[in-house]
């Protein structure tokens, strides 16, 4: 389900879809747009916003779907979202704010 989509939907509902809550989906927005401003982008823009690769991943994550069929879902190639996956989830754990417990993903500072 898409950004554009999702927003619509409660924080329960969010948590269900997810497996996080909005809170932690913003700070680990955040932390993604952190790191993309350092990268230094000469590429074409991406077809999906930061907030769809996001929301890719998290989907990847919690419901184990394979890429063939996420990319089918947000309009990419299998590699896409493969590569996808793999740039959230490294600039996921190098921000050192969060781990990945029993399939889902959790803030550090709600369990310190």
């Amino acid at each position: 389900m898409k950004y554009t989509e999702i927003k619509k939907l409660s924080d329960l509902q969010f948590y269900g879809q997810t497996g996080i809550s909005w809170s932690t989906f913003y700070i680990m927005l955040d932390e993604l747009k952190l790191k993309q401003s350092t990268k230094n982008a000469k590429n074409r823009p991406p077809k999906l916003g930061l907030e769809d690769h996001l929301l890719l991943y998290l989907e990847y994550r919690r419901n184990a779907i394979k890429c063939f069929d996420l990319g089918r879902r947000y309009g990419i190639s299998e590699t896409s979202a493969l590569s996808i996956i793999d740039s959230i989830e490294e600039a996921l754990m190098l921000s050192g704010k969060f781990h990945f417990p029993q399939n889902i993903w959790v803030h550090q500072e709600t369990h310190q």
